[in-house]
């Protein structure tokens, strides 16, 4: 039985909140640098679905969410549920999401400079 009560959908046991998934969706966005035009491009919807879907005000076909998951590299219960892997944190799929679109040598460069921040951070305690 599905039940639309505003921005929530519920399946089951269940709850689709289309305002949480819209902000995790931006936040995916932005952690790629992408704009909301870019998006729409590569998930095949117009500029003004994905604001839509982004602040909550649009439900998402399944098609579209298959899209949206394969764009990000994140999976469908953390995008519908924010359910991640065991173990893993928001932080790492923000970091996951950025780190695919480097180039071999940004991510080396990255891998430095956190090795950096780790010795400062160390030695601070």
């Amino acid at each position: 039985m599905i039940i639309i009560v505003k921005e929530v959908m519920t399946l089951g046991k269940h709850s689709l909140n289309y305002s949480e998934i819209g902000m995790r969706i931006r936040n995916l966005r932005k952690a790629k640098n992408l704009t909301q035009e870019q998006v729409a491009s590569l998930i095949s919807v117009s500029d003004n679905h994905v604001s839509k879907i982004e602040t909550g005000n649009s439900s998402i076909s399944l098609n579209v969410f298959i899209n949206i998951a394969k764009t990000f590299d994140v999976s469908l219960d953390y995008l519908m549920f924010g359910t991640l892997e065991k173990g893993e944190t928001v932080n790492d799929t923000i970091i996951k999401a950025i780190l695919n679109n480097f180039t071999e040598e940004q991510k080396d460069l990255t891998v430095y400079l956190l090795k950096g921040i780790q010795l400062y951070s160390d030695k601070l305690k």
